[in-house]
């Protein structure tokens, strides 16, 4: 059997043919999977770049929030620092002013009498007992007056305890205090102002 040429040919070209199909087909199929490796890795990739990009963000979020909210407590710190040290000025100047006319109350008549119905009320409660008065050290030249309306035997002292005026009373046999000082009606102005200002 004679093979002549152009058969020879054909068969060639037909082996060529069946090589070069496999071999476009084997390349298509390498390109197919390297596509999808290279997507699957592009995915991947992304994903983790998405990933780290929402990470650094929400430091970035927290930190700003952390700096915002320890500015904002701050600021509020501050405030309140300014409005306590201006509330107690205020408070200071008010005190202060009352004290001012306590004392030029005590260089009036009034504070005389003032006096004088204090020791008659200490009277009425502690007459017959073992007292001792106490009056401020400006109040020496009052001592008579206290003597004769507190009207029963008494022991008088002098204390700078006392700085505004007014009577504090010591019954000797128990311990017990009755305090009419000035002193003691401005600190509980000072504990009323406090509840009822709103400062």
């Amino acid at each position: 059997m004679v093979i002549t040429m152009a058969k020879l040919d054909e068969k060639l070209q037909r082996f060529e043919d069946a090589v070069l199909s496999q071999a476009k087909q084997r390349c298509d199929e390498i390109l197919s999977g390297v596509e999808q490796v290279k997507k699957r890795e592009l995915t991947t990739t992304e994903d983790a770049a998405l990933s780290n990009a929402y990470e650094l963000i929400q430091g970035e979020v927290t930190g700003i929030t952390v700096e915002s909210a320890r500015e904002i407590s701050q600021r509020r710190f501050a405030q309140k620092q300014e409005y306590l040290h201006r509330r107690a000025a205020l408070e200071k100047s008010i005190f202060d002013n009352v004290k001012q006319r306590i004392i030029a109350y005590t260089r009036t008549e009034e504070y005389k009498s003032y006096l004088k119905a204090a020791a008659e009320k200490l009277k009425a409660e502690f007459a017959g007992k073992d007292v001792t008065l106490s009056l401020m050290p400006g109040d020496q030249p009052l001592e008579q007056l206290v003597r004769n309306s507190f009207q029963a035997p008494c022991k008088v002292v002098f204390t700078d305890a006392i700085t505004l005026g007014g009577i504090v009373l010591t019954d000797n046999s128990n311990g017990y205090i009755s305090d009419l000082s000035l002193d003691t009606v401005l600190n509980d102005q000072r504990d009323w102002f406090y509840q009822n200002c709103r400062l």
